[in-house]
């Protein structure tokens, strides 16, 4: 599929440390992957002059405080905005998308077995899912001597949305099994993939709001497409894909660990089909599907 925009602009996140940012790098990854013009710029009044009819601009509502009004014949694709934001007062209907994750609380039609499209509203519901291109995912890849189980990502709390409750218990799990939680966090991206490929295996364990909410961790994603399988206790990933799965976090670690070579290497094999579904092209590609729906709404 041909994007329909000339350029895409990103705006805000290019110097913070949020993981949000990692959203925006993934965009402009794939953007440029793809030959798409692509401007990431920070939220400062002078970024305005990069937006120009006929181009797309990827706004989350953490950076937008000087994004201002929205410019005629300029697509907005946004991220939590309030409705009482400038930008949302005076962009035209059929030029607005909201983008949100994937929850229980999706609405609409079904796109995908966890992408929706709501059309009251231009809601467009989808996981983050992998920066990778499916023809760039990793061989699967199986390591039963290795003592590492390498977590990429933020220990977070946030009023108890986050897995800082989940973590600590993952740790001592794995140390009553000879096994040590390596925590990696603001690392490059060779480290990273490396340090997953490494592991015995790459937990991605979420916090109870995601588990009840079924909030899909990008980690999970990620970590498929660099050839190790997903091992989250986030249920819908049950719906999505094959894998091994238990609601009580020893037995789940227990099961993996008893998984002989081929067994591991054929589910991280049938895991990346799915998840080849759920890279920012895909994401992309649904965003343009979904600014057809709302210009035809």
């Amino acid at each position: 599929m041909t994007l329909p925009w000339e350029k895409v602009v990103l705006w805000g996140g290019r110097v913070s440390l949020d993981s949000s940012r990692h959203i925006y790098r993934a965009w402009s990854e794939t953007l440029r992957k793809l030959g798409v013009s692509v401007a990431w710029v920070e939220d400062h009044p002078s970024s305005l002059e990069q937006i120009q009819p006929g181009c797309l601009v990827f706004a989350y509502n953490i950076w937008g405080a000087h994004i201002g009004e929205a410019v005629p014949g300029v697509d907005y694709l946004l991220h939590n905005f309030d409705v009482s934001h400038p930008l949302i007062q005076t962009v035209a209907p059929e030029r607005l998308v909201r983008l949100q994750v994937y929850t229980n609380d999706v609405m609409g039609e079904r796109w995908d077995e966890v992408r929706y499209w709501l059309a009251d509203g231009h809601v467009l519901f989808q996981p983050w899912g992998t920066s990778l291109l499916a023809e760039e995912f990793l061989d699967p890849v199986f390591n039963p001597a290795a003592r590492d189980c390498a977590f990429v990502g933020a220990l977070w709390d946030d009023g108890g949305l986050g897995n800082a409750t989940t973590v600590p218990r993952v740790a001592e799990l794995l140390r009553a099994r000879g096994l040590t939680f390596t925590h990696l966090t603001q690392v490059h991206d060779d480290d990273m993939v490396a340090a997953v490929r490494c592991s015995r295996f790459a937990p991605a364990f979420a916090g109870p709001w995601q588990v009840e909410h079924n909030y899909l961790p990008c980690r999970v994603f990620k970590n498929v497409s660099y050839g190790a399988l997903a091992v989250t206790n986030v249920p819908k990933f049950r719906d999505l894909m094959p894998g091994v799965w238990d609601d009580d976090l020893a037995i789940l670690i227990d099961r993996v660990l008893r998984l002989k070579a081929h067994e591991y290497l054929d589910l991280v094999r049938e895991q990346q089909r799915v998840v080849s579904r759920f890279t920012f092209r895909e994401s992309l590609e649904a965003v343009a599907r979904a600014f057809e729906e709302a210009r035809t709404c």
